[in-house]
């Protein structure tokens, strides 16, 4: 990036809403970052956020040492390696708790659905109802019947039967 033609580029800009121009300054810092040119001192950074980086990088041990073989099949690197920034610790911890969050909610709807479809599988429709309660008429019926067949057959005149 040569400053002359960044002093003419600079010139044709008009207003911009935010989100370009945030675009804009990301680019513009990450190529700096990458010709080796810092803007903001390192140091400077870890002593003014230290309170956040040291919770957030003590927070991320605890899950790294949790979840060290989910984190390694995960992003396809060993946990130990993977966090390796202390800066990057604050926004790392954050991802893992937002991640763990967004499973234990999709587990949540999951065991919701699986709940609802076992009590859809449970209940018994109208049909079925009224289909149980022919069948038990008809099976009082029956036994009415055998019932009154069997005290007609007693009560005959002559030849007495031995009850059973």
């Amino acid at each position: 990036m040569r400053a002359d033609s960044v002093l003419q580029w600079l010139g044709t800009i008009s207003g911009a809403p935010p989100e370009q121009l945030s675009c804009l300054v990301d680019s513009l810092l990450w190529e700096l970052a990458a010709d080796g040119f810092e803007i903001v001192d390192r140091e400077r950074l870890m002593r003014v956020f230290a309170p956040t980086v040291g919770a957030s990088v003590s927070n991320l041990k605890d899950q790294i040492d949790q979840y060290q073989v989910l984190t390694s099949q995960e992003y396809g690197v060993a946990s130990k390696f993977a966090f390796g920034d202390p800066l990057d610790a604050p926004s790392a911890e954050r991802a893992l708790l937002i991640q763990r969050a967004t499973e234990a909610v999709e587990q949540r709807d999951q065991a919701r659905i699986d709940q609802l479809a076992a009590l859809d599988r449970a209940k018994i429709t109208e049909k079925e109802l009224g289909e149980l309660a022919r069948l038990r008429a008809k099976q009082a019926e029956r036994r009415k019947r055998a019932t009154r067949n069997k005290r007609k057959i007693a009560s005959r005149p002559g030849k007495k039967r031995k009850r059973r």
